[in-house]
């Protein structure tokens, strides 16, 4: 099953593509996250297609 993130009312979010390339995720499948701390010191949860997409990402680019 694919990563899930809350969303800010507390509901799930399903992750369906890669953060970096856009891919789309397997479901099923095993995938690298981040945690990123926004400037209100939300966390917020990505998920990537493998390990290079996640160390590629950029949050400060989004």
């Amino acid at each position: 099953m694919p990563t899930r993130d809350r969303d800010r009312i507390g509901s799930a979010v399903q992750f369906d593509e890669c953060a970096h390339c856009g891919r789309e995720l397997e479901s099923g499948t095993w995938q690298p996250v981040r945690t990123v701390e926004g400037d209100d010191g939300v966390l917020s949860f990505h998920a990537f297609c493998d390990d290079e997409c996640r160390d590629a990402y950029d949050p400060a680019a989004d």
